[in-house]
């Protein structure tokens, strides 16, 4: 029930990351993602920069900001080392 993209070169029929970018979403829809904050999403820049920050902001942020409040509420921390 899942398809599968695969990015090569050479391919037979190529498949353009906005072609990837617009696929992906519908794919995470189909795939249920229980007890999750936020569905996954796709994001391709160029720019490191902005990888960065988004890394800092969408993934370690969350993480450390949930270990926080665990550890605020006198449970132990589970995302983060």
């Amino acid at each position: 029930f899942w398809q599968v993209y695969n990015c090569t070169s050479g391919s037979l029929n190529p498949i353009t990351w906005g072609q990837v970018e617009a696929l992906v979403p519908s794919s995470i829809e189909k795939a249920a993602f229980e007890g999750a904050l936020w569905a996954p999403k796709i994001s391709a820049c160029e720019n490191p920069y902005v990888n960065k920050i988004n890394q800092l902001f969408f993934h370690y942020g969350p993480a450390h900001g949930v270990d926080l409040i665990c550890r605020l509420v006198g449970r132990k921390p589970f995302l983060t080392r």
